[in-house]
């Protein structure tokens, strides 16, 4: 029985291109597990900043008295009300991978999340072109001395140079609700 050369296999040139073919699929596929991947860890990042914002701004507002310092984390030794009349404080905190709080004596290597807290008076001069219903809120805030401008910066990893790190910043407007 005598065979046709094209019905024996495949030639050289099918075998070439159907290589090429997968290897550009694979191409993509990884491409797309590696943005993936940063997509995650980003998102993580967004998260856990949210979570350490949050706590630092729920803290604050709680504040039920601003003449005791009650948020040494926040707040160095300076109460409130010092930081609303000119003081301003800048803190640095760190956190571990389960985000509790470091001491200061804590071996860096557990250093994960790092969170820098600035507290000031509040300026409204300092913000873009307000709209009308940003002005309206700010006519309803307590006097000057009676408000504070927080702005935090959480970043990640803590121990990579400042350049190296991803970073997220929140920023709030803490209004005094008693006269304590």
């Amino acid at each position: 029985m005598k065979h046709n050369r094209t019905e024996l296999g495949f030639s050289l040139v099918e075998i070439v291109m159907a290589l090429g073919l997968v290897s550009f699929s694979m191409l993509a596929i990884f491409a797309l597990l590696a943005h993936g991947h940063k997509t995650s860890r980003e998102s993580r990042l967004e998260s856990v900043a949210a979570l350490l914002s949050g706590k630092a701004i729920s803290a604050l507002r709680s504040a039920d008295n601003w003449v005791t310092p009650r948020f040494p984390e926040y707040t160095g030794s300076r109460t409130l009300t010092e930081i609303a009349t000119g003081s301003p404080v800048t803190v640095t905190n760190y956190y571990d991978g389960n985000l509790e709080r470091l001491a200061e004596s804590a071996d860096p290597s557990l250093r994960s999340f790092a969170m820098v807290s600035s507290l000031s008076p509040f300026d409204p001069s300092l913000l873009v072109s307000p709209d009308a219903a940003v002005t309206a809120a700010l006519a309803r805030l307590p006097a000057a001395a009676n408000t504070l401008a927080l702005h935090l910066e959480v970043s990640y990893p803590a121990n990579a140079p400042v350049a190296n790190r991803s970073r997220r910043h929140f920023s709030a407007i803490l209004g005094r609700t008693s006269r304590n």
